[in-house]
């Protein structure tokens, strides 16, 4: 699965969840307070039992000690065994009538549709036994019960049909987003971030410099000679060479650094929290690797490097404009060299 999909479902979910479960925390204890100032002890001891699991259970899940699968499990069952057990002991009618559609509400909201089927099932099958052996404090009627499993459970199928299917779309267009969103940034030759993303970047990376003095390199990598490349082996192999140089500077930079196309046959690279001189080593390596590519056969591919690093006050084009300058002496003084 895409991972802004993933994200986006995570977070979907997190919100569900901790919107509901702060629900049951603030009504248990407002339940519990109610019930104590009502002198009803037993329910008000159930109210409380209540308030310090759900609250315990997100705290769990909030701090990455279980999932969102097992923290909404428990917080289903436990609901569900505290009501039941509240239902035997309470002698109050009305609070049968209320609290025993919460656990089928519960369970449709954070559950899938057949597990939530068979909890509502369990779950009225034991309210029906407790009715029918009578050892609860009050009895509601057994033809009652059996409707309202009914009656929810039609309304458990239409509620996920519509709960899936706006998730579905939603996701659909997460998906479409980031797949546009990386076309965007993505230059289509090569495949590698292209001259957008390398401005959004820069931009980026110099104002953390500004706020941090995080320490990076920067350098701008040019074929030598590519247009005699174009003309004697044709385009086709003169992309083939383009692509080819994108892969190996890809492969060459670690996961927090970045490379893109900056146009043509011109490409740009950020070694990040790297001296100006480790930089200029890291390109070095990397010039030697694209030399001993035989990218051309019998020819030898070169590149030029030119490397820079940031100073106080530095703008995008400050930095792009001196690491150019270095570049340019790369060529002057033959070409297949790093200066800096």
């Amino acid at each position: 699965m895409d991972l802004n999909v993933q994200n986006y479902r995570d977070a979907f979910e997190h919100r569900i969840y901790r919107f509901s479960l702060f629900s049951a925390v603030f009504t248990s204890l407002l339940i519990s307070i109610i019930y104590a100032f009502a002198q009803m002890y037993l329910d008000a001891l159930f109210g409380l039992i209540a308030f310090v699991l759900y609250l315990g259970v997100y705290q769990l899940y909030r701090q990455g000690k279980i999932g969102y699968d097992l923290a909404t499990r428990i917080f289903v069952l436990s609901a569900g065994v505290l009501i039941l057990g509240g239902f035997m002991v309470s002698s109050s009618v009305l609070d049968g009538y209320i609290f025993i559609i919460l656990v089928p509400i519960i369970a449709i909201v954070l559950r899938p549709k057949v597990e939530a089927f068979v909890i509502i099932t369990a779950y009225y099958a034991l309210f029906l036994a407790i009715n029918l052996l009578e050892i609860g404090a009050v009895t509601i009627e057994p033809r009652l019960l059996v409707l309202t499993l009914f009656v929810e459970n039609i309304a458990l199928f239409f509620v996920n049909s519509y709960v899936d299917e706006t998730r579905r779309l939603r996701y659909n267009l997460v998906r479409q987003n980031s797949r546009l969103s990386h076309e965007v940034a993505t230059d289509p030759l090569t495949g590698i971030a292209n001259r957008r993303s390398f401005d959004e970047y820069i931009a980026e990376r110099i104002e953390t410099f500004a706020q941090t003095r995080s320490p990076f390199a920067f350098a701008i990598v040019d074929i030598d000679h590519f247009k005699e490349v174009n003309d004697t082996y044709g385009h086709d192999k003169g992309d083939e060479v383009l692509r080819n140089v994108a892969q190996i500077l890809q492969q060459s930079i670690r996961a927090d650094d970045f490379a893109a196309r900056y146009g043509g046959e011109e490409f740009v690279i950020f070694f990040n929290d790297c001296t100006l001189e480790h930089g200029a080593l890291l390109a070095e390596r990397i010039r030697e690797r694209i030399e001993r590519s035989a990218l051309l056969g019998e020819r030898t591919l070169s590149v030029s490097i030119g490397v820079g690093a940031p100073v106080a006050g530095d703008t995008p084009n400050t930095i792009f404009s001196r690491t150019d300058e270095a570049l340019y002496r790369a060529k002057q003084n033959g070409r297949n060299r790093v200066e800096r």
